[in-house]
């Protein structure tokens, strides 16, 4: 009779032999087939990623029909990239099937320790019609006269076996970003023509076949489509000011006329159209809104503003047509001078009994320069004057009355006196007191 180990016999040969064994090779894992799917470009190709530590042996795809069946089976693979433990390959062969659709593929992958795996449903062929655009053209130029925007081209198909053609009576729409968007329909030769209007500037859009029920396999075309140039019709507009110096308090009025210039004619007014009248203006920015209004029929402008302080004014107007120049605007430069008076001029005593000229310097405003340099003159006679000193009020207090200031008249010699403000140039007006005599 045939001798056997018992059950923990051998367990027990088995760990004895593999403890006095000087070393055990490591056992590769089972392949695997990740994942498959059709070549993005080439559909009737498929591409596999596998994970086999001991290289890959042999590989199939099955491309499996709805009731189970094989429709083909592809056996021949390139190694794309990777190695040993994750790699990518390609089918030689190109899969010939009698319909489109999306079927499902299962695979087989033997490793090059003879390990076989069969596993199902490891991805999708996409066997459809990629559609694209050939020879596609868009209108590059349009103008106040010529709106229209035309986009051309031919509708063509690459089937999964690498076959192409042109595509007959399916529909397309293009789409700009403002206008109203528009379909056609492909003719027997793939060509078709789509024509709208420009609304704005920079009106991209993009074109797209739509979807239709009885051709379900046919994947859609879609591309950008460029805005085209707008050659805008010229407007200008005119700035002049009834007078460029003025007090603070002083009115200004502001006139002008807006026009355009149609394709092929001359300047021609533009009527009830917003001219907007702004103060503050640098390169970049203008800080207030002084005044706005219409243009009447013959495209003329007036507004009667009262401006704050010295500054460059602006006038300008918006288009709203994208076809004409979409902002207008003129500039001019203003100067207002802040109204400074002095009040009347006294002679009094200071804290000490001493006597003294004094007087208010009013901003009238409320803003005053950096420095306040008055001058305190004298004349024995009251026509010829000379400047005795002068005075910083930028550091003197305020009153009611305005700058309050003092000057010395201890030690003079009789005759009139008076206090004279230079001003400032564009900004401050200059002011002097009126005369006062000092027996």
């Amino acid at each position: 009779m045939r001798r056997t180990l018992s059950a923990f016999a051998a367990f027990a040969t088995a760990v004895a032999v593999a403890a006095l064994a000087p070393g055990t090779a490591h056992a590769a894992s089972a392949p695997d087939v990740l994942w498959a799917y059709s070549v993005e470009g080439d559909f009737g190709r498929v591409q596999v990623g596998v994970s086999a530590e001991a290289g890959v042996a042999d590989l199939k795809v099955h491309v499996v029909g709805e009731t189970g069946e094989d429709l083909a089976v592809l056996d021949s693979f390139t190694l794309e990239s990777g190695s040993d433990q994750y790699s990518v390959w390609r089918s030689d062969d190109t899969v010939a099937l009698d319909e489109l659709g999306y079927y499902r593929l299962d695979a087989e992958i033997v490793d090059r320790d003879g390990v076989h795996v069969t596993e199902q449903q490891v991805g999708l062929l996409i066997y459809a019609v990629q559609m694209y655009y050939d020879n596609l053209k868009v209108t590059k130029k349009v103008d106040y006269a010529h709106r229209e925007v035309t986009v051309t081209g031919r509708l063509m198909g690459r089937w999964p076996t690498g076959r192409r053609e042109a595509i007959e009576g399916f529909p397309l729409e293009y789409v700009p970003m403002y206008g109203d968007y528009v379909d056609g329909v492909s003719d027997n030769a793939g060509q078709f023509r789509l024509t709208t209007q420009v609304e704005n500037v920079d009106d991209m859009g993009y074109l797209t076949t739509l979807w239709v029920q009885d051709r379900p396999y046919y994947l859609q075309a879609f591309a950008d489509v460029a805005a085209p140039e707008i050659k805008q019709a010229a407007t200008r507009i005119t700035l002049d000011l009834d007078r460029t110096r003025v007090v603070s308090g002083e009115t200004v009025t502001v006139s002008g006329t807006l026009s355009w210039k149609p394709p092929h004619a001359g300047w021609r007014p533009t009527p009830n159209a917003l001219v907007v009248l702004v103060g503050g203006c640098d390169e970049d920015y203008c800080q207030s809104l002084l005044g706005y209004t219409l243009t009447d029929a013959q495209g003329h402008y007036s507004m009667t503003v009262t401006p704050p302080y010295t500054m460059t004014v602006q006038v300008g107007t918006h288009h709203e047509d994208p076809f004409v120049t979409t902002a207008t605007t003129a500039r001019a430069d203003l100067v207002v001078l802040q109204a400074v008076r002095f009040g009347e001029l006294r002679q009094g005593i200071d804290w000490d009994g001493r006597p003294i000229l004094y007087g208010h310097l009013d901003f009238q405003s409320g803003w005053t320069p950096g420095t306040i340099p008055v001058e305190v003159q004298y004349s024995p006679d009251g026509r010829g004057w000379h400047t005795v000193g002068t005075l910083d009020l930028s550091y003197n207090p305020h009153e009611s009355e305005g700058i309050r200031f003092e000057w010395p008249l201890a030690g003079t010699e009789p005759g009139y006196w008076r206090a004279v403000y230079a001003g400032t140039p564009d900004f401050f007006q200059s002011a002097v007191t009126e005369p006062l005599h000092v027996a």
